[in-house]
């Protein structure tokens, strides 16, 4: 019983860890194809669809989060109750406004990563986390991963 409560921490964590950004840029490249081949509303249901392509539960270790350029979440591929807030003024572990800074990003450069600190789900311990964000019909597309 012992081995199983231990696998069951440990495998969650390597799923996670095995995350590269390079998978990451793909993912959201991915969505920003899907967004371009389809209307707003059929993508941000994809998202947030627990058997949507880009949602967490069907992908396992990565997930998209779409913000809009005021920082409310339009759609959130792990987190359903995050639609419709304002994470403008999230916080990370040390202070930094990480959503801003996303679309702060997004908005002058179109593209790029943003680094910032995160508590990993898989290991409750504090974590770099860096995400990869592209801007596209007004949406800010985002797909984070942990740093080992």
């Amino acid at each position: 019983m012992r081995l199983i409560k231990t696998l069951a921490f440990i495998l969650p964590a390597l799923v996670l860890s095995a995350q590269t950004a390079k998978d990451a840029e793909a993912f959201v490249k991915e969505a920003v194809a899907f967004v371009k081949a389809n209307p707003r509303e059929v993508f941000i249901s994809e998202v947030n669809k627990p058997t949507g392509r880009f949602n967490f539960a069907t992908k396992k270790t990565l997930y998209i989060s779409v913000y809009a350029l005021d920082g409310v979440v339009l759609a959130h591929g792990a987190k359903l109750s995050n639609v419709g807030v304002s994470h403008m003024n999230y916080k990370d572990m040390n202070g930094k406004f990480f959503v801003k800074d996303r679309i702060d990003l997004a908005q002058k450069a179109g593209k790029g990563w943003v680094s910032y600190v995160e508590e990993n789900p898989a290991t409750h311990s504090r974590q770099n986390k860096t995400s990869y964000v592209e801007l596209v019909n007004g949406m800010v597309i985002s797909c984070g991963i942990y740093q080992p």
